[in-house]
């Protein structure tokens, strides 16, 4: 049989639940609930953009709503991949490009300076 008592630590009221010892106080029970109340929140309105989104696409690609999961899920993955791709490429070329840049520095740095940067 589960039974609660109180003690007090620090000046807050602790909550002792016996039967399978579980402390905690009124203070985490109401941010817990605030916590849980924010989510739902969140979540119901996320649930309405998504509902809205897919009634768009619906209607405006009937195909679509006609796939299977498994069709659906093949073209989101492929899709994400996609977009990873086509902003990947462009970013490897940046990044090699400044790599170019640092060597040709660091070349006329060591050729100005004579400093050894492996010392």
């Amino acid at each position: 049989m589960i039974k609660y008592k109180v003690k007090e630590v620090d000046g807050e009221k602790i909550i002792v639940k016996t039967g399978d010892k579980v402390e905690f106080s009124f203070r985490q029970i109401d941010m817990d609930i605030a916590y849980l109340e924010k989510n739902l929140k969140e979540i119901e309105g996320k649930l309405g953009i998504e509902k809205a989104t897919m009634a768009n696409v619906a209607r405006t690609h009937p195909h679509i709503a006609e796939m299977s999961q498994e069709d659906l899920t093949a073209a989101y993955l492929y899709r994400g991949a996609s977009g990873f791709v086509s902003v990947a490429d462009e970013k490897i070329a940046e990044i090699k490009k400044q790599l170019d840049d640092y060597a040709t520095e660091k070349e006329e740095i060591i050729k100005q300076t004579g400093i050894n940067p492996n010392e």
